[in-house]
């Protein structure tokens, strides 16, 4: 079925490539969406399909495990909805920086696969190597993923703060009350 899926999204995206004109193969952000699309149109929409029916899933199971926290007590079904909250908020922005990034970087990690294929295919790098220019490709391949570490490391440095948020909705053991 994955395969059959995969086959049909990629069909689509060949026939809509068919009737495009060659400039919107000039722009930067068009290629990016196109290679995207048809990278991801194997295995990504069944994926959203399993998504979605995992998603189903959680909201059965949360329900009826609401309904016995109801019945047992009011305060434990509310706790059991207010506690994930600040693992949800922290997930969500370093989720969102790390998609941010990815965006970002999408036109430098294309220029970098692109140089790593030159310099690996045997007729390019014959090219590269009658032109003298296996230096120039390798300082660009080397300085592109140090600038990026660089600034990565900067959204690495929060990340324990969503830890720390995780771990406050754990449910913790509850106190035994004192007898009478």
């Amino acid at each position: 079925m994955q395969e059959r899926l995969g086959n049909r999204v990629q069909s689509m995206i060949l026939h809509k490539v068919e009737t495009l004109d060659l400039t919107f193969f000039e722009n930067a952000d068009f290629y990016d969406e196109l290679r995207n699309a048809s990278d991801e149109s194997i295995y990504k929409p069944m994926q959203m399909i399993s998504q979605v029916f995992d998603v189903l899933k959680t909201v059965m199971t949360l329900f009826s495990r609401l309904a016995l926290l109801l019945s047992l007590a009011w305060w434990l079904a509310m706790s059991a909805l207010l506690m994930p909250i600040p693992s949800f908020l922290s997930s969500s922005r370093y989720g969102w920086h790390s998609y941010q990034k990815m965006c970002r970087q999408s036109p430098q990690r294309r220029r970098l696969h692109y140089l790593v294929r030159l310099m690996t295919t045997d007729t390019y790098n014959k090219e590269i190597k009658l032109f003298n220019l296996g230096p120039f490709f390798s300082t660009s391949m080397t300085r592109w993923p140090r600038s990026c570490i660089n600034r990565t490391g900067k959204l690495w440095c929060r990340v324990p703060w969503s830890v720390l948020a995780g771990a406050a909705s754990l449910p913790w053991p509850m106190q035994p009350s004192p007898s009478t």
